[in-house]
């Protein structure tokens, strides 16, 4: 089983690629990528790690570049988000069970296939993550997950987005990684972190390197032993 692990930025891998074996960087069209022969204490499973930048452009070509170069079988998304709803706390774990874009008009996008404008995870890998997640002793939420181009931070952006897609996470790639992914007949699934509540501005944001790295670090951890759990479980997924 080849695996294909993607983050947008560089907080966000680092603590995954300390759980892997036998590393080899490559640059492949402006995309850092690394190939790992091990993540965690799983066996039998390639990981191809990818740092593919912020934005829904840089997530969907490097998922598309996962899946057609090096041929992954699942894509798992690990990062960091902003909360809008207040269940969902800072450092609170989520996995999105649906994905949408904001500021689109996803009618246009749903005339092409896979003919949608809601985007869904892998019914099996969300049973699997709450499996291991209870396993753990961690809370995972699921939530709707709405994804797009801008850094949400003014008040208003964050009652539109909750009040016309009933989202409760808003972050920047992870429905561009579920459309492509569900395009190609791909399970996926994304893995997000809670690290703020959408109330500050991007650069007071990037100031707050604790919070930032707390939540990236938790969702790495995670990220990582499910995929031991995938690994073990792997010929559900080969079906």
């Amino acid at each position: 089983m080849r695996l294909g692990i993607i983050c947008a930025l560089k907080v966000e891998i680092n603590d995954i690629l300390t759980q892997c074996a036998d590393v080899q960087k490559q640059e492949i069209a402006g995309t850092t990528c690394y190939m790992a022969s091990r993540i965690g204490t799983a066996q039998d499973i390639e990981v191809i790690l990818m740092l593919c930048g912020m934005g829904l452009s840089n997530a969907a070509a490097g998922t598309q570049l996962l899946i057609s170069h090096f041929g992954v079988d699942t894509v798992i998304f690990s990062g960091i988000a902003g909360s809008l709803q207040p269940e969902h706390a800072i450092n609170s774990l989520v996995v999105g069970s649906k994905l949408k874009y904001i500021d689109t008009d996803s009618s246009l996008i749903a005339e092409s296939l896979p003919h949608l404008e809601v985007f869904h995870a892998d019914k099996r890998l969300i049973a699997l993550a709450l499996e291991t997640a209870q396993n753990l002793g961690i809370e995972l939420q699921p939530a709707i997950i709405a994804s797009g181009n801008r850094f949400i931070s003014r008040q208003q952006d964050v009652e539109s987005i909750r009040t016309k897609l009933n989202a409760s996470v808003v972050e920047m790639e992870g429905a561009a990684v579920t459309h492509i992914c569900m395009k190609n007949n791909i399970p996926s699934l994304i893995i997000r972190t809670i690290s703020d509540y959408c109330d500050t501005c991007y650069e007071d944001f990037g100031n707050q390197k604790f919070e930032i790295c707390q939540a990236a670090q938790k969702s790495a951890y995670f990220v990582v032993k499910f995929c031991e759990q995938i690994a073990k479980y792997q010929k559900l997924f080969n079906s």
